[in-house]
């Protein structure tokens, strides 16, 4: 896989939103565990999703390093891209990732940030920061900050 994800065409981003539409007609994940790490001016979130669960994310509004450890499908702009093993990806600003695992699989978002809590963090990278799973009262969020 390219190590790189550009930025997203309206268009795309159309299709992306769609595929949300049509996913929240579907039986929803009822429980989503996110480890956030806000640490050294670095702000990082990780969620598990098990073999053949999918997601959609919030339209991401800062540059970010994504770091898939699994197999899954990512759409990303006009096409759909298998990733497998390890990668660490570099993603650029203004993208809406969907993503189906294939076998369970760990996906890390990564970003400089001067936020003090998650919260801050997360109003950082997404102006859909109410739609994040992470909000949600059934899901479960172990929290790291440090220094």
């Amino acid at each position: 896989m390219n190590s790189q994800l550009a930025s997203m065409n309206k268009e795309s981003i159309a299709i992306a939103v769609k595929t949300e539409q049509s996913l929240q007609k579907l039986p929803q994940l009822e429980q989503l565990t996110t480890w956030h790490t806000l640490h050294a001016g670095i702000y990082s979130r990780t969620v598990h999703l098990k073999a053949g669960e999918a997601i959609v994310g919030a339209l991401i509004k800062v540059p970010t390093t994504l770091t898939i450890a699994g197999d899954m499908k990512v759409y990303i702009g006009n096409e759909v891209r298998h990733v497998e093993g390890f990668t660490v990806i570099a993603a650029s600003q203004h993208r809406k990732q969907v993503m189906y695992a294939i076998k369970d699989t760990f996906v890390t978002m990564s970003f400089c940030t001067t936020a003090q809590t998650i919260e801050e963090a997360e109003d950082e990278f997404t102006d859909e920061s109410d739609k994040l799973m992470s909000r949600d009262k059934n899901s479960i969020n172990i929290i790291q900050i440090g220094d």
